[in-house]
């Protein structure tokens, strides 16, 4: 993680969509930001609707990574929050039968965790709770919709 004084954060009018990836529109802004004898200059990328993390003449917490694209040595700058713990396991499957799979797999554990299930019976607990979900949901039913 680095930090420097934003010196410039301008909206471009240029846009990525991400539909095939379902994250929607993202907004391109110009940075430059200044760390003292350099001031390293690129791009960053604000979904649609929401507001501009850099803001000009205020200090920044970033990674950067060097845009392949840019031919002029410019840089990708991603806002970095200082980390305030674990915070989740990312998005989640799209196949709803991976989902279920994956949920089963992760209670299971929490239940060995809590003290509830030995862990020599994880995969056999984990199991009866996906064979309950899967009597209980149309799995056929629910790969259409994520298909639509």
């Amino acid at each position: 993680m680095e930090t420097g004084k934003t010196a410039l954060a301008q909206k471009t009018d240029r846009t990525w969509d991400s539909a095939e990836r379902g994250w929607g529109v993202f907004d391109i802004y110009a940075l430059e930001i200044d760390q003292g004898e350099i001031r390293l200059k690129g791009t960053t990328m604000v979904k649609q609707g929401s507001e501009c993390r850099f803001k000009e003449g205020q200090e920044a917490q970033f990674t950067k990574v060097e845009d392949s694209y840019a031919k002029d040595g410019s840089y990708k700058f991603k806002w970095a929050s200082e980390n305030k713990g674990w915070s989740g396991g990312g998005r989640q499957p799209e196949n709803p039968k991976i989902r279920n799979v994956s949920f089963a797999m992760a209670y299971s554990k929490d239940l060995v965790v809590a003290g509830k299930v030995e862990m020599n019976a994880l995969l056999s607990t984990a199991e009866l709770m996906l064979e309950w979900m899967n009597k209980r949901v149309n799995i056929q039913q629910l790969e259409a919709s994520v298909k639509k």
